[in-house]
């Protein structure tokens, strides 16, 4: 009788890979694919006016609003992802100030807001509406390391001397989504 020594290799790479896509295959049944936008970009005007030691800024331009593909968590499921920002930059934050005081390096930004309600998916609630700016968020990068903090408005004016005036973005996009057949 023969005996057949490749047969163990090729089992043990054959069998986890099977077990592999049949997880997968199970969790597509579980966790079906979202309804699909119709719209997939848009476009909302952004203005805001701050003054930032006691000089006024303005500032215009445009937030980009983009159909990111599908993700999938143990929370959620499967749901569609979606990305913000800016058309001049191409930055997914508005930064006000960025400074370099000896090896720590400081910036002060604002996030551009929830794609999902700017891109009108039904999956965000209903009920939420864009709140600018609740906060600045400041990140401080001392060598490898970086902290990331929330200030509200008043720790920001008292700590920075930033103060925000205006802070205004088009309305949500009214968006349709088609399940697959």
């Amino acid at each position: 009788m023969k005996k057949r020594y490749w047969l163990i290799p090729l089992l043990i790479l054959a069998v986890p890979a099977l077990l592999i896509v049949l997880f997968f295959r199970l969790l597509d049944s579980v966790y079906p694919e979202p309804p699909k936008s119709t719209v997939k970009y848009a476009e909302f005007p952004l203005h805001a006016v701050y003054i930032l030691n006691g000089q006024r800024h303005e500032l215009r331009d445009t937030i980009i609003g983009e159909y990111g593909g599908t993700g999938w968590n143990e929370g959620n499921g499967k749901f569609r992802k979606w990305k913000l920002s800016l058309k001049s930059s191409g930055e997914d934050q508005l930064t006000i100030v960025k400074s370099k005081e000896g090896d720590v390096e400081i910036e002060i930004f604002f996030s551009l807001g929830h794609a999902e309600y700017l891109m009108g998916d039904p999956d965000k609630d209903r009920n939420y509406t864009q709140n600018y700016p609740s906060g600045a968020l400041i990140s401080k990068k001392e060598g490898g390391m970086t902290n990331t903090s929330l200030f509200t408005s008043g720790e920001l004016t008292e700590k920075y001397n930033i103060r925000i005036l205006e802070w205004e973005t088009g309305p949500p996009i009214q968006n349709h989504f088609e399940a697959e057949n």
